[in-house]
């Protein structure tokens, strides 16, 4: 609750400097509160794209991931079996 109070007081801190503004300033404050909205809003525009990148690229490695382990997982059962198949052949000449 302290939070909301300190916040409260701070708009009416702000909202009372606004008000001592003259015109002018005024408009000038407002125009620069403008600007800085619409950098905000481009540069959140510009982190959802990056954050579509990020994802892809994650995707993508995601897949190769996968392909490198069912590949692995090949080369591994391969192996197995040429083991068991050499050693039961030592096997049945002994």
């Amino acid at each position: 609750m302290g939070v909301a109070w300190a916040s409260l007081g701070l708009l009416a801190a702000v909202s009372f400097a606004f008000f001592a503004l003259t015109w002018t300033q005024r408009g000038e404050f407002s125009a620069a509160m403008a600007s800085l909205g619409s950098e905000v809003h481009s540069l959140g525009t510009e982190l959802r794209s990056l954050g579509t990148e990020l994802r892809a690229a994650i995707e993508a490695q995601s897949a190769k991931t996968d392909a490198l382990g069912v590949e692995l997982r090949s080369a591994i059962a391969g192996l197995s079996a040429r083991i068991e198949d050499h050693s039961s052949g030592h096997r049945h000449a002994g």
